[in-house]
């Protein structure tokens, strides 16, 4: 997968469609034409430029996927220097994730190193899930775990207000860094899409009413995780097929 980094093509082809499915999953509409447009100015012409992109949304996904590159970029490069086959990854590696994704910063001071404690649930659950995709050899572990981190996060809103958003981002970021594809549904298949966000939906209802063990063998979540697992794996046929 790593050959593919140096290309501006795959980031901003595979940035488009991550995008696409983040607008869709909060309910904002665009074209993916006014998307894939809107990631090619950010990344060929790096602009800073804020009123060059109008909405709000889509400014903030589009520098969510910028900073997904710098950091695989950064911790290529760390791990080239270090001789090393995965880089050390730290909580607070990914606070300014979080901050282009939660304009508040609520809980940004919980990423800091100086904040590191058991009763910080921040710190907890991402050097937790770090900690266990760090060790994970396939893309079927790495996701099921996820999955799990992913939802319970989420109705526990344990990373601000869009802490779905957050972990779905890091969740693509670990895939694409371990070689895996990115659990991306293209345009043409909004069908796919859709039911995706109802299975996730009807997820969260049973989270907030039943112990961890019985909705994770529940019929939601297995059958979300394995839609996952699928789209990953047309997904890295795509990149293949389109980015060799």
């Amino acid at each position: 997968m790593s050959r593919y980094w140096n290309n501006n093509n795959f980031w901003i082809n595979v940035g488009s469609h991550n995008i696409f499915n983040c607008l869709k999953f909060i309910g904002d509409e665009h074209s993916f034409e006014e998307i894939l447009n809107a990631t090619k100015l950010k990344i060929v012409n790096k602009t800073e430029d804020k009123t060059d992109i109008k909405n709000r949304n889509l400014t903030m996904l589009i520098d969510a996927w910028l900073e997904v590159k710098r950091i695989i970029l950064e911790k290529k490069s760390e791990m080239k220097k270090n001789k090393s086959s995965y880089p050390h990854c730290k909580v607070f590696d990914y606070k300014e994730l979080y901050l282009i994704l939660n304009k508040d910063a609520r809980v940004y001071d919980l990423f800091l190193i100086e904040n590191k404690r058991e009763d910080n649930d921040v710190y907890m659950a991402l050097s937790g899930i770090l900690k266990k995709v760090q060790t994970l050899k396939n893309y079927q572990e790495i996701i099921l775990e996820f999955s799990i981190f992913l939802h319970e996060n989420y109705v526990k809103g344990t990373f601000g207000s869009n802490t779905k958003l957050f972990c779905w981002f890091l969740l693509q970021m670990v895939l694409i860094f371990k070689g895996f594809g990115p659990i991306i549904t293209l345009p043409e298949n909004y069908i796919e899409m859709a039911e995706i966000i109802s299975i996730s939906n009807s997820l969260n209802e049973e989270i907030l009413h039943l112990k961890q063990r019985e909705w994770i063998e529940g019929e939601n979540f297995k059958k979300l995780t394995n839609l996952w697992i699928l789209k990953s794996e047309e997904y890295l046929k795509h990149i293949k097929k389109n980015y060799a």
